[in-house]
């Protein structure tokens, strides 16, 4: 039994030597997941649509990569994919396949492994000069509201509605699902900054900066 083991291993050797450890091992493609806030947008690598996120796809490991995502109403992302050596790679120097086993990795890409392996990217709204204009109008109404009725938005929010609040939700257009928590900001925020226009300020840009962006309010 050792003699039939130990010729096995001396015809697998050469295999492993004229392959490469990470050739053989992981392979020459790696599985890269991509996802975007929000989701459905378009994927590409070296300008190769892969589909839409969430999305897992098989990247070749052995040239430079660029991802990309693009989709209708946001400003398109790239970026590298970066990669590092991977464990395996060395795995030649034991068995004795320091140049075969290393040469052959590096030239199929195995020697890289992409990390990260998951790509989460926050696309950002893209606007034109009259979206700004428009944004730039309701953010200004919005802090003026604030102003001068601070009183008034705090007593509704103690009673959790009133006319003022709901304005300041429709000058602000904050979906009736998001005004539970900008109540709760709006009260922290309150504490904080003692401070009207300070305060006033620090609201609107703190509703915008959670779940109420500037797309919301240019729509």
């Amino acid at each position: 039994m050792p003699y039939r083991l130990i010729a096995l291993s001396s015809c697998l050797l050469p295999i492993i030597l004229l392959s490469g450890c990470a050739t053989l091992i992981d392979g020459t493609t790696q599985n890269v997941t991509f996802q975007s806030k929000p989701e459905g947008a378009t994927v590409a690598v070296n300008g190769r649509v892969l589909g839409k996120t969430p999305l897992t796809a098989q990247i070749e490991k052995g040239t430079t990569q660029w991802l990309n995502l693009s989709m209708d109403g946001y400003e398109p992302e790239t970026r590298p994919l970066t990669t590092q050596l991977n464990g395996w790679f060395w795995g030649n120097i034991p068995l004795g396949g320091i140049f075969i086993g290393m040469a052959v990795d590096g030239v199929s890409g195995a020697a890289n492994e992409f990390i990260p392996s998951q790509y989460t990217v926050a696309l950002k709204p893209q606007y034109t000069f009259a979206d700004s204009l428009v944004q730039a109008d309701k953010k200004f109404s919005a802090i003026e509201f604030i102003v001068s009725f601070r009183a008034e938005i705090m007593a509704d929010i103690a009673k959790s509605g009133g006319r003022y609040l709901s304005t300041l939700f429709e000058t602000l257009k904050i979906p009736r699902a998001n005004q539970d928590d900008a109540i709760d900001r709006i009260r922290t925020l309150s504490e904080v900054y003692h401070d009207t226009r300070r305060f006033a300020e620090m609201t609107v840009d703190e509703l915008m900066q959670h779940g109420y962006s500037p797309g919301h309010l240019a729509r």
